[in-house]
């Protein structure tokens, strides 16, 4: 992701153009994991904790061989004895890898099954209202104050991200929200990586809604940790999510 990358940036500077071709991870949506079949409870929780940005991220960082054994044992479930007959290593090189992987992801903050402090489902549904309310009023208060106080802002590809609630905010009064934005967004719920996303279209100078980004929200205590807003070049993204390019139900 971009602030695994780059430092912060200043929302009233110049934007950098977006990569050639873009090195981020892209968002993957729930209903490829949740259509998998004969999976337990525990272990359904422990596979959607590995989709999530912030695990796949790190994942990334790990040699093949422990990625492997990381996530045949602690994502899938299986025992060492297996792990070893489908990688062709001994059991004692899959104890050891699995050790070095785990201390590894440790040290990065990103295990399955250390999930963020979600806050309950009523509370949940409330915020996510709440968000949409703020997008749709074009309310930069609104949407702040849903934010945690060193919330994070990415918009892949562009590799320019923000850090903290007021840098967030300047940014949506600056650029977003600026004039008579009050409708100009409309926001369709899904779900990526694990986590509340949305797509979210803009209306463009014929009054039709445009898509614009697929956000993917990282909640954590009662609060918006993460805003990541994967701008669309295409219909495939919106696509992806069973989500209509252009939706006449929003034709405003």
């Amino acid at each position: 992701m971009p602030m695994d990358a780059h430092p912060p940036g200043d929302p009233l500077e110049p934007f950098a153009p977006p990569p050639a071709e873009s090195p981020w991870l892209g968002p993957l949506p729930d209903a490829l994991v949740d259509e998998r079949t004969g999976l337990s409870p525990e272990i359904r929780y422990e596979v959607r904790e590995s989709v999530t940005l912030a695990f796949l991220t790190a994942l990334q960082c790990l040699p093949g061989r422990q990625r492997a054994v990381l996530l045949l044992c602690d994502v899938l479930g299986w025992n060492a004895r297996e792990t070893a007959d489908i990688l062709e290593m001994s059991v004692a090189s899959v104890t050891s890898s699995l050790q070095r992987a785990r201390a590894a992801m440790k040290k990065l903050g990103a295990q399955p099954g250390s999930a963020r402090k979600m806050p309950a489902d009523a509370a949940r549904a409330s915020l996510l209202t709440r968000y949409v309310r703020a997008w749709e009023a074009a309310d930069t208060e609104s949407l702040v104050a849903l934010l945690q106080e060193d919330a994070a802002m990415t918009m892949p590809p562009m590799p320019l991200w923000f850090r903290g609630r007021d840098t967030i905010g300047r940014f949506f009064r600056a650029r977003l929200f600026s004039g008579d934005a009050r409708g100009r967004f409309r926001l369709a719920a899904t779900s990526a990586n694990g986590c509340p996303a949305f797509a979210l279209y803009q209306r463009d100078e014929s009054g039709r809604f445009r898509p614009s980004s697929l956000q993917v929200l990282v909640l954590d205590d009662g609060l918006i940790a993460e805003m990541h807003s994967f701008l669309v070049s295409d219909d495939r993204l919106f696509s992806r999510f069973g989500v209509s390019p252009v939706d006449d139900d929003l034709i405003h």
